[in-house]
């Protein structure tokens, strides 16, 4: 990226500290690449927008919504429009190359009235995405599109409003969890608690094999804390559980002090060749 900029890039040794499960279903490559594209801006003095910044990285994921999570922070609502090169799947029609140009990124963040625990149960084993697109069908029926299109906008109203009665039925999936479950078999068992006192709603965080549950804020969220885990328990099940909630930061946030001080300085520079004219 600097070097299509016309930039020379710094060779730079990074130590790198990660909390991000791998493999897991939880974004952890989208966060990849946009630290990549932080490092090149930051080091490179790449004056880019959010929205630049954004399409660069989904282009390179193949797809926008953890992308726009990472970047944005939040409850954060993408689309990402296929260029003419894409596959119907958004991935590149040659294995490793880049979307290229003619995709365009939309992307927000939606101001959520409660802060919602969240509860991440992260199994040892990983899953490939490449593996778990794999199970996904090509192609649906108008019925299983348009539910998943109308739990988007319910779930998306839930979160803004603060209404949990709606989180249970807008988190229902026609089009990737039935078919994912086989590879994700925490998914089906923790599903089972859904509804259950403390817990809204039970989905698979990503293409899995990580699960999500949405915890209800009105009751304490160590107690269902401990009946995820016995639930786990009695069925012989090991995984990680992490009690969480929505970062309201993104990374573009956690960029901008960098690029002020960036501007500051090179303020300073340029006054200073200024004055050595004068």
């Amino acid at each position: 990226m600097v070097h299509a900029e016309g930039k020379t890039p710094l060779a730079l040794a990074l130590k790198v500290s990660n909390q991000i499960p791998i493999g897991k279903g939880t974004g952890s490559s989208a966060a990849a690449r946009l630290a990549g594209i932080a490092l090149a801006m930051h080091f490179g003095d790449l004056q880019w927008s959010a929205e630049r910044v954004m399409e660069e990285a989904a282009r390179r994921e193949g797809h926008a919504d953890n992308v726009a999570a990472c970047w944005l922070g939040g409850f954060a609502v993408s689309q990402w429009q296929k260029a003419p090169n894409l596959s119907p799947n958004g991935t590149p029609q040659i294995a490793g190359a880049p979307a290229g140009p003619g995709a365009g990124l939309y992307a927000c963040k939606v101001n959520v009235k409660k802060s919602w625990p969240l509860l991440l149960v992260v199994p040892q084993e990983a899953l490939p995405t490449d593996e778990s697109r794999r199970v996904v069908p090509t192609g649906f029926s108008r019925f299983q599109a348009v539910a998943n299109i109308q739990a988007a906008m319910l779930l998306a109203a839930a979160f803004a409003q603060g209404n949990k009665q709606l989180l249970a039925h807008a988190v229902q999936d026609e089009l990737h969890q039935p078919y994912r479950a086989s590879l994700c078999p925490l998914f089906p068992e923790l599903n089972e608690l859904s509804g259950k006192k403390g817990i809204l709603g039970v989905v698979l965080s990503g293409a899995g094999p990580s699960v999500l549950l949405l915890l209800d804020p009105d009751v304490a969220a160590r107690r269902t804390m401990q009946l995820v885990a016995a639930h786990l328990k009695a069925r012989r099940r090991e995984a990680e559980l992490i009690l969480t909630e929505i970062e309201k930061r993104g990374a573009g946030d956690a960029m901008k002090p960098l690029r002020s001080e960036a501007e500051k300085k090179k303020g300073l520079r340029t006054g200073s060749r200024i004055k050595a004219r004068l």
